[in-house]
């Protein structure tokens, strides 16, 4: 399935409803009239399954930590496999959490030794130099990869009843 062009809709916050074109870019069905009743190609979303499901089987891929209306694990990456729906989502994070996970993957190397000038991979520590990081950055990505794996400076209080 191409999804060329995907529009969207929210009944109250209960659903949310899109519409998923089948076929390569280009050759829209949406362009066609009466593209709103092509149900075939809608996917359907129950908002309040959704928050269920996360707070009771969905877990944060760095610290493991449980999901909290005052600390939601719902951050990720695009293409993110996804997981059976009687499991807990893969691959999601709190948001302070994603951002550890990501100094971890990236080169803090004093003097990298990368594949372009200055970003690339590193040969030294096998890890990602982006491109244009600045000192300031590159000095915040040394903190937080300080942080040992699967540990969370200080994570917010959990509100009881959230």
């Amino acid at each position: 399935m191409h999804a060329s062009r995907t529009l969207a809709f929210e009944v109250g916050h209960l659903l949310d409803i899109w519409h998923v074109d089948p076929g390569p870019k280009g050759h829209s069905c949406v362009s066609r009239p009466g593209w709103r009743w092509h149900i075939h190609h809608w996917r359907l979303r129950s908002l309040p399954l959704i928050s269920l499901r996360r707070r009771l089987l969905t877990r944060c891929a760095w610290c493991r930590g449980r999901h909290h209306r005052a600390d939601p694990v719902n951050h990720g990456f695009p293409g993110t496999p996804r997981a059976p729906w009687w499991r807990g989502e893969i691959h999601l994070f709190h948001r302070d959490c994603i951002g550890i996970h990501e100094a971890h993957q990236t080169c803090v190397c004093a003097d990298p030794l990368t594949e372009h000038d200055g970003y690339g991979r590193c040969a030294l520590c096998g890890r990602f130099r982006p491109f244009g990081l600045t000192h300031e950055r590159l000095a915040r990505c040394r903190e937080l990869a300080a942080i040992p794996t699967g540990t969370r400076p200080t994570p917010p209080e959990e509100v009881p009843g959230a």
